[in-house]
C-alpha cells in the first residue's frame, strides 16, 4: 500500500515532472505502439532515463511485495471460508500471476526504452498483453477477496 500510494507517484513525478503522461505500468486498458513512443517522446531523455531507472529498480521490489500482500491475505480469507482440501485454494495462484505479468511487463518496458527510438510494435503488444492480464489478475484477488469477506460475514451474521 506504500508503495501504491507513495512511491509510485513519486517516481511518476520524477519520470514527469509537468503531469503530461500516465506511465505505461498504470494503463490498465493496455497501450498501442504509438502510445508508448509519445510518452517516450514527451518525457524526453531525462524523462526516459529515471524511467529505466525506475523501472529496473523500484518496480523490481513492488510486485513481489503485491504478490506476497495479496497471497497472504486470500491465504487467510480463504481459511476462513473454505476447508484446506478445497480447489478454491487454487485461487493463491492469482498474486503470482499478477506479479508475473507485471515483471514480464517491466522487461518488455526495460527492453523498449533501452532501444529507443527504434520502434518494436510486437514488444510493445506483448508489453501491453503483459499489463492487461496483470491488472486482470490483481482485480480477480481483489474480487475474490471480497467474495471470502462477504461469506465469512454472511456466516457470522446469519449462522449463529
Amino acid at each position: 500500500m506504500f508503495f501504491g500510494m507513495f512511491v509510485m507517484p513519486y517516481c511518476k513525478n520524477i519520470i514527469d515532472p509537468n503531469n503530461l503522461i500516465q506511465v505505461l505500468d498504470l494503463k490498465i486498458t493496455g497501450y498501442t505502439t504509438e502510445d508508448v513512443y509519445t510518452i517516450f517522446d514527451i518525457i524526453g531523455e531525462q524523462g526516459r532515463k529515471y524511467y529505466l531507472l525506475i523501472e529496473s529498480i523500484i518496480d523490481s521490489v513492488y510486485p513481489l511485495t503485491y504478490m506476497i500482500l495479496y497471497g497472504l491475505l486470500l491465504s487467510f480469507l480463504l481459511s476462513m471460508v473454505t476447508s484446506s482440501k478445497s480447489n478454491l485454494w487454487k485461487l493463491n495462484v492469482l498474486p503470482l500471476l499478477a506479479g508475473a505479468f507485471d515483471y514480464l511487463e517491466n522487461i518488455n518496458i526495460i527492453t523498449l526504452l533501452l532501444n529507443y527510438p527504434k520502434q518494436l510494435p510486437t514488444l510493445v503488444w506483448i508489453s501491453s498483453t503483459c499489463s492487461i492480464l496483470k491488472w486482470l489478475a490483481i482485480l480477480l484477488c481483489l474480487i475474490v477477496a471480497l467474495i471470502c469477506l462477504l461469506v465469512w460475514l454472511g456466516r457470522k451474521l446469519f449462522l449463529k
